[in-house]
């Protein structure tokens, strides 16, 4: 009897395991799809908005790109133009470190380590 009950209460366990693996893969498949919703939402916004000599808002193109929000984005193009977290806090009117944290992000999103990288890759 004793070895029946440890079968089940076994079973139960490695179901209750691969239930919880099967909900965060879940999870991450929506966060996932979100994530691609936001950014095709973007890329249908840069057609219809044209601006500047190219035909296309350049704040737009970074938002779409590389999934920016829109604060990101001017946070992103202040970097490029080689401005300080204190700069940027006060063109934008927010906090330094408000400021010191969409910077972060933006590093973090574009996939570089520094602020000149962050300035490169969104000037190419």
């Amino acid at each position: 009897m004793n070895d029946r009950v440890f079968d089940l209460w076994s079973t139960f366990s490695a179901l209750r395991n691969d239930g919880h693996v099967l909900l965060d893969q879940i999870r991450g498949s929506l966060s996932e799809m979100r994530k691609l919703h936001g950014r095709l939402r973007m890329q249908q916004y840069v057609l219809a908005v044209p601006d500047g000599p190219s035909g296309l808002n350049p704040q737009a193109i970074l938002q779409s790109q590389y999934g920016l929000t829109e604060r990101e984005a001017q946070v992103a193009r202040l970097l490029a133009e080689g401005r300080s977290n204190s700069v940027i806090a006060e063109n934008l009117r927010i906090s330094p470190h408000t400021a010191r944290h969409h910077t972060q992000r933006v590093l973090s999103k574009l996939g570089v380590h520094s602020r000149s990288a962050a300035g490169a890759r969104i000037r190419v």
